[in-house]
């Protein structure tokens, strides 16, 4: 994969949503794939979180990760049907445009299992 996913070089990084809000992908620190798991995701509010199954590197001045943040944009298939939680996921670690750490690239590679009616 290219960095079509990186806010700095994607064409439509800064496309306008339905609402008139920027959209920006994560640009991508770690081309490394991780895995892990989806906390829980909003899809109203199109943002959620990830726990990976191994703590990432810490930042300067913190501790270890144990979650990170995702937002819709970073779904490597939008408009498909939101992550839910307990869902397993595929990972880059990125930033947003403030720098923050956050899940880019995030593909859903098996579904959690859900309870039986």
């Amino acid at each position: 994969m290219g960095d079509e996913y990186a806010y700095e070089t994607s064409a439509d990084a800064t496309a306008m949503d339905p609402l008139g809000a920027k959209m920006q992908r994560a640009r991508v620190v770690d081309a490394t794939r991780l895995r892990g798991r989806v906390l829980w995701f909003d899809a109203r509010k199109n943002y959620g979180g990830i726990q990976p199954y191994e703590a990432l590197p810490p930042e300067v001045g913190e501790t270890a990760r144990w979650h990170l943040f995702v937002h819709g944009n970073d779904l490597v298939e939008p408009g498909g049907q939101p992550p839910q939680s307990g869902d397993e996921v595929e990972f880059c670690r990125g930033a947003c445009p403030r720098g923050r750490a956050k899940a880019a690239r995030v593909v859903v590679t098996a579904a959690a299992m859900s309870a039986a009616p």
